[in-house]
């Protein structure tokens, strides 16, 4: 399956076709491009993730791109550069897709953060960002307080409420 150093290689490859500042789903289409190219046929777009309260389904999230390979699955989420705050808040939203898929059928899986460069957000003193970035998250990271499960309620809510 996908290795770190690899979705970092498709990555790397989608921005030096494109360059930057493209919309997320124009980087997203470039990379699933990439991934057939190079083998990888079998996933699911914005696949809907039941969330389980009490062996009660309580709403649903959406993993941008799930990868399948063998029994193996590895959930990709693609962003566009954005603030280190947004890069923690969006590796927290990809663990609870993590941890959902987890509670579907007991197995473990790892995900990737891959964040395009984007020179909207830069200062005009920084140089443009010409590469992009992957980040490896697994549902072993997440230790969750009431903090932050209050945070991942109010943010199933919202998700809910717009399904």
């Amino acid at each position: 399956m996908l290795s770190r150093d690899e979705v970092q290689g498709i990555a790397d490859e989608v921005v030096s076709e494109l360059g930057s500042d493209y919309a997320e789903t124009i980087y997203q289409e470039a990379f699933l491009v990439e991934l057939r190219l190079r083998g990888y046929q079998d996933y699911d777009r914005e696949r809907v993730l039941p969330v389980t309260y009490k062996k009660q389904t309580v709403g649903c999230v959406r993993a941008d791109v799930v990868l399948r390979k063998d029994s193996e699955e590895i959930v990709l989420e693609m962003k566009i550069g954005s603030e280190d705050d947004t890069k923690e808040k969006i590796k927290n939203e990809l663990r609870t897709y993590l941890r959902a898929m987890n509670v579907q059928d007991g197995k473990s899986r790892r995900g990737f953060v891959v964040t395009f460069p984007c020179t909207a957000n830069k200062k005009h003193s920084e140089a443009p960002g010409t590469t992009a970035t992957v980040e490896e998250v697994t549902v072993e990271e997440q230790h969750i307080g009431a903090a932050g499960l209050s945070g991942a309620v109010e943010k199933l809510f919202r998700v809910v409420s717009k399904v």
